[in-house]
């Protein structure tokens, strides 16, 4: 349902009054639907989205649309064939207001009786545009169709419509435009939504063709923004050559010397101006963030090399050129410091083009590491160092160490900062709000990744190249020593989400059953303020130039090591007695499994006391045969004979036992002590044997 505007062409002797009167009644007309949920969704969502746009409430937005006869308009961008984009502007437009004439009782006097002129004010309203006719300076609300052929459905419309905010007046609109580029429709495309029915075949071209491509354009945005913001340097606010007609008249100014000195300070201004501003940045180290990527070594160039560009433009003006022609003719001392300066300036802005020119020619082989994972970023690596080698044989800028090694600190940097989104889903969660194991592996992918670039570099570094070129090499310490101090931040996040794995896979066993009741509760409870002491600070774990986490790690490494003393000091007191008894090697097991996750026991001593243990059985059993062999003691209801093999094959049974028991266990089976005590063990088992053996013939032979 379509809400309509006043049709145009009304009879013109319309009072001013009807007019408006109308124009309430639609807007009341508007708002009763809207309240009663009867207004075109469409219409709806319009109005909000201007709303939003210009923060005027909803009454305001209805009489600029009601007084803009607007309303057709927007149902056209709803009807097939017809419109396919609005522009609304809410910005200062100029108005005219007459003033008042003033009342005067007396009579007036010739020259008195004119109007006074009208008084133009600044007024912020909201009205429609084509994007041509209008400057835009404020604020911009668009929607948009690709779509044209069918009616946009009042169901679902939302699919078919694009729209948007762009703001002039904070950020510019370059910049504005850059802006929802790169953060609403990049990141869209990049990061497409699982939940949709989009399909996922077409992702991959989007990813190696359509990216890059925005990626670009989006860096050429934001140059153009910087440049456009460029003051002319030779602007002074002065036109001291527009009155010259002539060559004659500018060899009489040369004869002036307060001319002559006026236009000397204005070249030593002009001068003084190039070197502050632009051509101190080649002579002196720039200073860079740490988070500096190779786009912004691009970039640079690229503003450079339009800055120079600019500034030779500039050059041209026929206030400059008579300037420098009026101090030549007068042979002016400072026209040698302009040709100084002048040289610096071509120098400058043929190696802002060249530079340019390589750095862009390793654009293609970056954007991976903005686009992709650690993971896939690998497989580009190898790639993107061939051609900064390329750069380094041929470019008379990057053919040093010094920026060779400037130029791959910046691909380090943006490797680390991916790491960095890889690792958080974009900065939205932290190491420790994911699955441990799902971060675990992130985190091996990013120390992967290190590994496969100074192994690239090694590799790229060794192969043969053009003949009387530089070797291709740079400080390691400098370009690698971030990346490498990153991932040893990475292997201590690793180290300490295994042993929190590890204590709390022994927690929920109870210590293989060897620490039970309060002993258990304080220990748990310790290592849970351990834990949360290291798991809840503010900081950001992943900043590897953070000392904080590193006290903190190294606090965390103190109380779970008081903590493995503890718990190890107090097991080793409630099973000191148990190595002396045939359950020995059974808990000498499970004190192996605690071990295997903390090394809380001494295990060493344990073995050499259950082995020394097992060999006193052997000896036991040995001295007791041979004791009672004769008279042995019979179980009750046995014959004598019967009761002599039942008591050999008890201690052949209980020798056994405990024999296979240390043969059965991979430590004990191995020390030295293992074997005498297998030797006796063979002896007094052939007596034994041989015992039963004669019992089992004197039974036989009874009969």
């Amino acid at each position: 349902m379509f809400v309509h505007a006043i049709k145009p062409g009304s009879s013109e002797e319309e009072e001013e009054e009807d007019v408006m009167d109308i124009l309430q009644k639609r807007r009341e007309e508007c708002e009763r639907k809207a309240r009663r949920g009867e207004m075109d969704p469409r219409l709806e969502f319009t109005f909000q989205l201007l709303i939003d746009g210009t923060g005027l409430p909803r009454h305001a937005i209805m009489d600029h649309v009601f007084e803009g006869n607007m309303l057709d308009d927007i149902n056209q961008l709803f009807l097939p064939h017809m419109r396919n984009k609005l522009l609304w502007y809410y910005q200062d437009v100029e108005e005219v207001e007459a003033r008042p004439q003033p009342e005067n009782t007396k009579p007036r006097q010739q020259g008195q009786g004119k109007q006074p002129p009208p008084q133009i004010t600044l007024k912020k309203k909201l009205f429609l545009s084509d994007g041509w006719d209008v400057k835009f300076t404020g604020v911009c609300i668009y929607m948009f169709r690709i779509n044209v052929s069918k009616q946009l459905p009042e169901e679902g419309f939302h699919k078919d419509l694009f729209c948007g905010i762009l703001n002039a007046e904070q950020v510019g609109l370059v910049t504005a435009i850059e802006r929802v580029m790169e953060h609403v429709y990049m990141n869209a495309l990049a990061h497409p939504s699982t939940d949709g029915d989009e399909d996922e075949t077409k992702f991959p071209i989007v990813k190696n063709q359509l990216l890059p491509g925005l990626r670009s354009f989006c860096s050429a945005l934001k140059v153009c923004e910087d440049v456009c913001n460029q003051v002319n340097l030779f602007d002074d606010g002065q036109a001291l050559m527009a009155n010259l007609q002539d060559h004659t008249e500018l060899k009489e100014m040369t004869k002036n010397l307060n001319t002559i000195t006026m236009l000397e300070d204005r070249v030593t201004e002009w001068i003084k101006k190039i070197m502050e501003v632009i051509l101190s940045e080649s002579e002196q180290l720039r200073r860079e963030v740490d988070s500096s990527g190779p786009q912004d070594e691009l970039e640079y160039w690229k503003k450079r090399g339009a800055q120079f560009s600019q500034l030779v433009s500039y050059l041209q003006d026929h206030e400059v050129q008579l300037t420098l022609t009026c101090l030549q003719l007068a042979n002016s001392k400072v026209i040698k410091l302009w040709r100084d300066t002048d040289h610096k300036i071509t120098f400058c802005y043929n190696e802002a083009k060249d530079n340019a020119k390589f750095v862009q020619a390793m654009e293609k082989c970056c954007h991976t590491l903005y686009l992709d994972d650690p993971v896939n970023i690998k497989d580009s690596i190898l790639s993107l160092l061939q051609t900064v080698r390329l750069i380094h044989s041929v470019s008379q800028f990057y053919n040093t160490s010094e920026r060779i090694s400037s130029l791959m600190v910046k691909i380090t940097n943006q490797m680390i900062e991916t790491c960095k989104q890889y690792i958080t889903c974009r900065f939205k969660d932290t190491i420790w709000s994911q699955d441990r194991n799902l971060v675990r592996n992130k985190l091996m992918h990013c120390i992967n990744l290190n590994k496969t670039y100074r192994d690239t570099y090694i590799f790229v570094k060794n192969q043969p190249f053009l003949p009387n070129t530089e070797q291709f090499s740079f400080s390691e310490n400098y370009v690698f020593g971030k990346f490498d101090t990153f991932c040893k931040r990475l292997n201590k996040i690793i180290t300490m989400f295994d042993l929190m794995d590890d204590y709390n896979h022994l927690f929920e066993k109870r210590m293989e059953g060897l620490l039970l009741g309060e002993d258990l509760e304080e220990a748990m409870h310790a290592f849970e303020e351990a834990k949360k002491a290291v798991t809840t600070c503010q900081y950001d774990y992943l900043d590897y130039r953070n000392d904080d986490f590193d006290k903190d790690y190294q606090a965390f490494q103190d109380k779970t090591n008081a903590l493995r003393e503890s718990i190890g000091s107090t097991i080793e007191i409630n099973f000191s007695s148990v190595w002396e008894t045939p359950q020995g090697i059974k808990f000498l097991t499970r004190f192996e499994k605690v071990s295997q996750k903390i090394q809380i026991i001494k295990l060493n001593e344990k073995y050499g006391r259950v082995l020394k243990y097992s060999e006193k059985e052997v000896d036991k059993i040995m001295k007791m045969f041979k004791r009672q062999k004769e008279d042995p003691p019979l179980p009750r209801n046995y014959s004598p004979v019967a009761g002599r093999i039942k008591w050999a094959r008890c201690l052949m049974y209980n020798m056994t036992e405990t024999v296979e028991s240390v043969c059965a266990h991979p430590v004990l089976r191995a020390l030295p002590a293992a074997a005498d005590m297998l030797r006796k063990y063979q002896a007094t088992k052939s007596l034994i044997h041989n015992y039963e053996t004669t019992m089992s013939a004197v039974w036989m032979n009874q009969n």
